[in-house]
């Protein structure tokens, strides 16, 4: 059973960015091989769930995914990560496929701690220090304000999380 999240303690830009991920946000996600696709996110209601959605001519087609929503539990151990350290967004530079490096200010990954915890939508990610042998998801914003409330959001989000599961790991103890 899910536990209601409350985030009157968050800060105004936490807050600001929960409000906005409700209504959709679109960005960039890159997918396993770096390569950018727009997508709209939805953080949902109960604040427990991050789905993403194609956009334009891409959400028509079924190989790539379709109209279909994908999703990840914010409560699966996971951790932000800001910048463009993870394998993804090394992944997404320039190169002879032609594609755009990403633009390393307006990044952030969203590492999970195992392959296990996650839903099989989540790309796998790696490298760097923090993210090796990691699942991520990895997004860029298109401008600075967006970025800086996803940022915000995502971190309060998550740490809401963790305070719940250390609320659960207590209460199991003390039932033993």
């Amino acid at each position: 059973r899910e536990r209601v999240i409350g985030v009157e303690h968050l800060s105004h830009d936490a807050r600001e960015g929960i409000r906005r991920l409700r209504e959709g946000v679109t960005a960039l996600k890159h997918g396993r091989q770096g390569k950018p696709h727009t997508v709209s996110f939805r953080l949902s209601e109960d604040l427990h769930t991050l789905s993403w959605e194609r956009q334009g001519f891409a959400k028509l087609q079924p190989r790539w995914g379709g109209g279909a929503a994908r999703k990840v539990s914010l409560s699966d151990r996971a951790e932000g990560l800001v910048g463009s350290a993870s394998n993804v967004f090394a992944r997404s530079g320039a190169g002879a496929d032609g594609g755009v490096a990403a633009d390393r200010s307006l990044c952030l990954s969203i590492l999970f701690a195992s392959a296990d915890d996650v839903s099989e939508s989540v790309v796998a990610g790696g490298g760097g220090d923090a993210s090796a042998g990691r699942d991520s998801l990895d997004i860029e914003c298109h401008d600075e304000q967006t970025f800086a409330f996803v940022v915000a959001a995502c971190y309060g989000l998550l740490a809401l999380h963790l305070d719940l599961a250390a609320e659960a790991a207590t209460e199991l103890s003390s039932e033993a």
